[in-house]
Order: C-alpha cells, then sequence, then structure tokens
C-alpha cells in the first residue's frame, strides 16, 4: 500500500470511528425497521467462554434491535487459567457495558495489575517493571538510568511495585483510596472460571437468548460464500443473520468451513506450549503480573485471592513436554497438578469474511506476554458494534475492518518479537535461536530511532507520528516501546538530561516515602471489602480515569 493510501485509509477510520453524527445514526431503530429486507436481524454468536461471552454483551448494549443467540456446549470445558488484563477492561466492564462493580468484586474476586514485572533482559537477578503510568505520572527515566542503573524508578506506578504496595493509605484512622486517580490505573487479574460464570449470569440479564447445543458442522451456500445453517449433534439445523465465530483454535466457521487463509507468527514467535500450574502464595499478593524468564521461554505469574496461576510458556522445538514439566517443578517446588495448553501464534487474512466475524481465537492469537487477550476481544467485539452495517449489502464496514484489525495484530507481533530478541537472561539453545532468529522487520523503523536516540517519546511530536505510523504502537505507545528496550538495556544513545540530579532525586525520595505509607495488595482489597464506597469512587468520581474514554481502532 502506498504511502499516500495508507493516509487516505487512516483518515477514513478516524472519520468512521469518531464521527458524533454517525455514533448518532447507528443507535436509531432503523436497523430493524420492517421495509429493510437486507437487514441483520438475528446473530448467533458461536461459542462461550471469555469471546463468546464478552460479544453478545457488547451487542446487546450497543446493538439492542438485535436477536443475539449464544450458542455452546455445557461438555466443552472453559481453559479456565488465570488471566491479566489492561486497564481498559475496567472501563468496558463498568463504563460501556454498566455492569455493576460491587456485583462484580463479590463474584469473580479480582485483585489488581499495576503492571508487568519481567524477570528479562539482562543475567542474574536484574528484573525491570512496566507500569501503567508510564505516560502520566513520570519521574524521570533518564535519571533512573543514570542515577541507579536501571529503570524501575521511572514512574510512581513502578515503585509501588517495587514496594510491592498498591495506592491505598489509612491516616488517622480513615482510609483513602488513589485507585481512581489516573497515575495509579489498575488493571484486574481474574479466575478464567468464575469470570465466566459471572459473564453468564450478566448476559443472561442482559437478554442474550442461550442454546446449549454442540456444534459440528456448518453447511455453505450454493455459492460458498456464506454460512447457510449450523448443524448440531443431534442433527439440528439452526440458521441466523450474521454468525460470530468464537470457537477459539478450532476456527470452525472463519478457517474451517469458510477457509479463511492463516497468517503464522512463528517466524517472530517461537513458543506453540504452556505448562499450566498453580502454586501457594501464602497470602500474599502481588499487585503485579510476572514474566519470568526460563530456559525455553518463560513463565507468567498471575496472584489470585487462593494462589498464584502460572503457566510456563515455551517452544517444543526446543523442549518437550516433560522436561518442561521437570523445569517447572525445580524452578516451581511447591506447582500443583500440571496440564498442557497447546497454542499457535497468527492470525486469520479476514476477521469477517461472508457472513461470518470471527473473534478471540478463531481470529487470531499471540501469547499472553503482555496481557492482550481480553483487551483484543474487548476491541473487536466494541469494533463491530461500531461499525455495524445497516444493510448486509453494504461491503465497506467489512473492508474498513479487516484491514485495521490485521494491522493491529500485525503491530502486536513486531510488539512482543523485541522481548524475545534483546532478552539476554538466558544463554540457552532457544535464546540463542531467539536472539540471533526472531524476525522483527516489522519492528524496523522504531528499533533504527531507538538506536540513534531514545527514549522514543522523547522526540518531537512530527517524528512521534512517523514512528506511530510505522507501526502500529496505538495501544501501548511509545512508551511502552522504551519500557521494554531501555529496561532490557539495549544499546543507545540517551537524550541529554533537562534537570539537576538534586532535584530528580527529591522526587524520588518524596515517591519513596509515600510507596512506603500504603498498603498490600490484600490489606487493600479488604478495605474494598469493609468500605466498598471506594469503589464507587473508581467507576463513578469525575476525576477517575475510568471516565477517560477509550478508543477503537484509531490513533
Amino acid at each position: 500500500m502506498t504511502s499516500t493510501a495508507a493516509s487516505e485509509l487512516q483518515e477514513l477510520t478516524e472519520l468512521f470511528e469518531r464521527s458524533d453524527e454517525m455514533r448518532s445514526a447507528r443507535k436509531q431503530p432503523r436497523y430493524g425497521r420492517d421495509d429493510n429486507p437486507d437487514a441483520y436481524r438475528t446473530v448467533a454468536v458461536v461459542g462461550g467462554g471469555t469471546a463468546g461471552l464478552l460479544t453478545a454483551l457488547c451487542l446487546r448494549a450497543e446493538l439492542p434491535h438485535l436477536e443475539v443467540t449464544l450458542i455452546e456446549s455445557s461438555e466443552i470445558p472453559v481453559i479456565g487459567v488465570g488471566e491479566a488484563t489492561i486497564t481498559e477492561l475496567v472501563r468496558i466492564l463498568h463504563k460501556d457495558l454498566n455492569l455493576d462493580i460491587h456485583d462484580f468484586y463479590k463474584q469473580v474476586q479480582p485483585t489488581w495489575k499495576q503492571g508487568i514485572r519481567f524477570e528479562w533482559g539482562k543475567p542474574g537477578d536484574y528484573y525491570f517493571n512496566v507500569p501503567f503510568d508510564w505516560d502520566s505520572n513520570n519521574l524521570g527515566v533518564l535519571g533512573s538510568l543514570a542515577e541507579l542503573g536501571h529503570t524501575r524508578a521511572m514512574t510512581f506506578q513502578s515503585i509501588l511495585m517495587d514496594h510491592d504496595r498498591v495506592p491505598v493509605i489509612q491516616t488517622n484512622g480513615k482510609y483513602t483510596s488513589l485507585l481512581h486517580r489516573t497515575p495509579f490505573a489498575s488493571a484486574y487479574h481474574l479466575d478464567n472460571r468464575r469470570f465466566v460464570r459471572y459473564l453468564h449470569g450478566a448476559a443472561t440479564k442482559a437478554g442474550v437468548a442461550y442454546l446449549d447445543r454442540k456444534i459440528v458442522d456448518a453447511a455453505l451456500t450454493p455459492d460458498g460464500t456464506e454460512i447457510a445453517h449450523l448443524v448440531t449433534s443431534d442433527g439440528e439445523k439452526l440458521s441466523y443473520d450474521l454468525y460470530i465465530d468464537c470457537t477459539g483454535f478450532r476456527s470452525l466457521l472463519l478457517g474451517d468451513k469458510l477457509r479463511s487463509p492463516y497468517h503464522s507468527f512463528s517466524s517472530s514467535l517461537f513458543t506453540d506450549r504452556a505448562v499450566v500450574f498453580e502454586t501457594p502464595h501464602g497470602g500474599q499478593i502481588k499487585s503485579y503480573t510476572t514474566a519470568k524468564s526460563m530456559a525455553s521461554g518463560w513463565t507468567w505469574v498471575i496472584p489470585q485471592v487462593e494462589d498464584d496461576h502460572c503457566g510456563y510458556v515455551f517452544s517444543s522445538a526446543f523442549c518437550s513436554e516433560d522436561e518442561a514439566e521437570r523445569e517447572v517443578r525445580q524452578v516451581f517446588p511447591k506447582a500443583g497438578p500440571t496440564r498442557i495448553v497447546k497454542f499457535r501464534s497468527g492470525r486469520h487474512a479476514e476477521a469477517w469474511k461472508g457472513n461470518v466475524f470471527a473473534i478471540g481465537n478463531a481470529y487470531a492469537f499471540v501469547e499472553p506476554l503482555e496481557s492482550t487477550g481480553i483487551m483484543m476481544i474487548g476491541r473487536m467485539a466494541r469494533a463491530l458494534c461500531k461499525a455495524f452495517p445497516t444493510s448486509k449489502k453494504d461491503v465497506a464496514a467489512r473492508t474498513l475492518l479487516n484491514l485495521n484489525i490485521a494491522k493491529v495484530w500485525d503491530g502486536l507481533r513486531w510488539f512482543l518479537s523485541i522481548h524475545y530478541k534483546f532478552n539476554n537472561k538466558y544463554n540457552t539453545s532457544f535464546w540463542r535461536a531467539a536472539r540471533s532468529d526472531t524476525d522483527t522487520s516489522g519492528a524496523r523503523p522504531l528499533l533504527d530511532a531507538y538506536q540513534s536516540l531514545a527514549p522514543l517519546h522523547f522526540h518531537s511530536k512530527a517524528v512521534q507520528e512517523l514512528l506511530k505510523r510505522s507501526v502500529d504502537v496505538a495501544f501501548f505507545g511509545l512508551e511502552a516501546i522504551d519500557c521494554i528496550l531501555l529496561g532490557q538495556g539495549v544499546p543507545t544513545q540517551t537524550f541529554a538530561r533537562g534537570e539537576d540530579v538534586a532535584a530528580w532525586r527529591r522526587r524520588l525520595e518524596l515517591a519513596e516515602s509515600f510507596a512506603q505509607r500504603c498498603m498490600r495488595t490484600e490489606q487493600a482489597l479488604d478495605v474494598m471489602h469493609r468500605y466498598p464506597e471506594h469503589l464507587d469512587e473508581l467507576v463513578n468520581s469525575r476525576d477517575s480515569w475510568v471516565n477517560d474514554g477509550v478508543e477503537v481502532f484509531s490513533q
């Protein structure tokens, strides 16, 4: 695509997403008018889990004229691993879907995530943090590098992570929560089984119809371009106007039936297995996800209220399942029973083909190194709702969504690839191959700019815009690229510091002093339970970051 065409597409997409007139028009009942024979009226969400349920809820919230039916089989178990998220899910659940935060905390029992601790980059005990407040409460990444030799003092939230604290304090017998303030934005750690049960109840209340059926096949229309009907294990035929494929890696409708080509990311992301397990945390709940380097990949550690949910993500080309199991037992001696989850990283050529729109693993997947799974489900579901066409003959939305969604998933590929390319924690065969063979070609403009002068987000606005358009980093920003590259110690020439050492150290001392007054996660969760008005503050306060709004597939 030429630069002119790319620019025009970007402009059109932004207009498409942001036009108040179009947003207003979509809410009108013309979608379901009886005199429009080509209108979409019935939608089947095929497959449950997080992808199917969140999608069904978004459709009901944004397009209430549609008849939405969720079809899943109770015979197919939920994967059931702990899930880490980003801050956007809090907005989606409690603002877009208007789900009661008190009910959510009671049923799901989430813990908080302030960012990711990467045991990554340099050999030995070295680690770095990727907090959520990198763009709103920057204490000075150059000061942290120059004075301390690492990036962990670059923001207040990173300092909280190092102290294992969250921004809830007790003063004169009263509790003050700063969770609602932008610099202290937190995401959720979720137990998947509890989360899915909760979403089931929410979907029922929202008017989503439910069918417990095992879909074993789907018939095509005579020309082979669309799904004519679904076929259940009992031989029942189910027909709808639009099918949302949430069948996971099976991709029954988009991949298996409509044959959308699959584009693998394996040249950038080598891993294809995970050993999933749980390990006790002794009642001490971390306020962050940990990504721990291992011999043939890495392990996630996601704190839940009862224990830590973990998974060793590895490459079967470098490590057998038995070898991975043995390494888990060595590194995590208290690990409980394990199981293997297989996956592939990549995407299909189209998210929307014919009368099928695929969401979740049915369309694309990248390993969970940056907690993008639920984020992308929510974004794709909301993008579909915002761009939902008034007629089956309207293919403009389909074209724009396919182009834009593919670009974002490709951007995630390149973002994750730089995590692998520069990790020097271990010198095993896997990591030697990752450093030498990982394809980072899509991130080359960012890497070239970084190696010349960093941090990237210190460049002029004009240069930043050019960099953002070279690789889709809209979800994480240039600050996130800086976090990963500077955190791993990737060589660069840095900008000159613009302040004296004394000023930076005063800010650091103030931040350290305040962090020491803050509570541990388990203590603060107890405060939320006893004083639930602090949860109301998170979603209802005018100055809460939750009310800032979210962009959907736009920069």
